[in-house]
């Protein structure tokens, strides 16, 4: 009996001081750059164009409650300065596809995007697993006039090794260029479309 109560003592107070220690930790500050990866796939595919689409990010909106969350890994809150421009230059990097141009600003496009971040976060799924997830919702317009919508997915799963800053922000850029592929492919299957 005693015995039993020495015990749940301990491991009682083992779990506050766990508690207590993962409360000390300062958040994971993420960049507001995204780096592509060095195995980025979706650039390969295509050959250069004559003319290539130009394709304009005309706005990008951060839906969450609160911008700056991005999930917890191994009881560490994770944090971002500003996921709008993680995101931005997430699509800037889709003009590595010599099919397509990025255009800013109010120049001259063949079709304009307006993105919706609807999630972006990660999370230990495991002692040694991690998962990053990003959800975008991307508008489509040409000539001013809707032309449809499309909700992505991008994840990426991994082992835990550090449960570092690096490693985390390197998820999360991996999980959005998994989500560009797809937006890469749906652009220029648009824009082939537009002009046949």
């Amino acid at each position: 009996m005693l015995v039993s109560r020495v015990a749940r003592r301990a491991f009682s107070l083992a779990a506050i001081l766990s508690v207590a220690a993962c409360a000390n930790r300062p958040p994971m500050a993420l960049s507001s750059q995204y780096s592509p990866p060095s195995h980025q796939s979706w650039t390969a595919g295509g050959e250069k164009a004559s003319h290539p689409c130009r394709v304009r990010v005309a706005e990008i909106r951060d839906l969450r409650t609160d911008p700056q969350a991005m999930g917890m890994m191994d009881g560490r809150l994770i944090r971002s300065a500003d996921t709008t421009a993680w995101v931005h230059s997430g699509f800037l990097s889709l003009g590595r596809d010599p099919r397509l141009q990025m255009v800013e600003g109010d120049g001259q496009h063949d079709l304009a995007i307006d993105v919706d971040i609807v999630k972006a976060y990660a999370m230990s799924v495991t002692g040694e697993t991690r998962s990053a997830n990003v959800v975008l919702r991307v508008r489509y317009s040409r000539n001013g006039a809707p032309a449809g919508e499309q909700v992505y997915r991008g994840t990426e799963n991994g082992v835990n090794w550090s449960n570092g800053e690096v490693e985390t922000q390197s998820s999360f850029d991996d999980a959005l260029e998994n989500l560009l592929k797809t937006v890469d492919s749906d652009l220029v299957a648009r824009c082939t479309s537009s002009s046949q």
